[in-house]
């Protein structure tokens, strides 16, 4: 899963240490959750990780009665040489689509429920293998809110600064305008549609932390021709 890679890749840099939230304070610990899904996968994976002193610090484990679950299912910890520790779950798409509930229980019994929506949204827009420097008109069919959505196209040259063209999907529709494919050079196109959206903690931590839920929307190849 690519957005799954990413939302990792994101957190690589930072600290890969390991502790006992036992040892710290409740209070004191950073929240990271990144629900991702991408276009034609059969799962969506849910990534929580609980960290001491900020984004950057200590991962931690949860030590009983702290623990994690989604939807009442209890989350057991893993680990790696890259993030840490953290807590994943995969989930079957097709029946993960609606509201859900994550509840962390910190060491001294208190609960942190947030709740999310799974909403994916599908491009009915079938892209040709070649397209000219006119609009790009992509029409979508799901959840349609004010979310807005982010429209990467990439060419073949070193040479080109990369196409990021965000618009909210309130009517369906997202139109990229021609003046964006000016700049991009003739031939192969990669096209990724996605987007983001970034629920505001209910429950948090004082130290608060980071709540983002993502879908890749369609991975698009084609070519760019005068």
């Amino acid at each position: 899963m690519i957005l799954f890679a990413l939302c990792v890749c994101a957190f690589s840099c930072n600290s890969n240490e390991i502790g006992n939230s036992k040892d710290v304070n409740p209070e004191t610990i950073y929240i990271y959750y990144a629900v991702s899904y991408d276009d034609g996968d059969d799962s969506v994976s849910c990534y929580l990780q609980y960290r001491f002193a900020g984004e950057n610090g200590t991962t931690l484990v949860l030590n009983s009665p702290a623990a994690v679950k989604i939807d009442d299912i209890e989350i057991p910890v893993d680990s790696n040489n890259v993030s840490g520790a953290f807590y994943l779950k995969n989930f079957y798409a097709k029946t993960f689509t609606g509201k859900h509930n994550i509840d962390y229980i910190d060491i001294n019994g208190k609960h942190h429920q947030e709740q999310f929506s799974f909403d994916p949204v599908v491009l009915t827009t079938v892209i040709p293998p070649a397209i000219k420097r006119t609009d790009i008109v992509l029409d979508f069919s799901g959840h349609l809110s004010d979310d807005v959505a982010t429209v990467t196209i990439e060419d073949s040259s070193v040479q080109t600064v990369d196409v990021h063209y965000a618009a909210t999907l309130a009517k369906g529709r997202i139109v990229v305008p021609a003046e964006e494919l000016q700049p991009l050079t003739n031939g192969p196109l990669k096209i990724y549609i996605s987007k983001t959206v970034t629920p505001a903690f209910q429950h948090p931590t004082q130290e608060a932390g980071m709540f983002a839920v993502m879908y890749g929307i369609k991975e698009i190849e084609t070519a760019l021709k005068d």
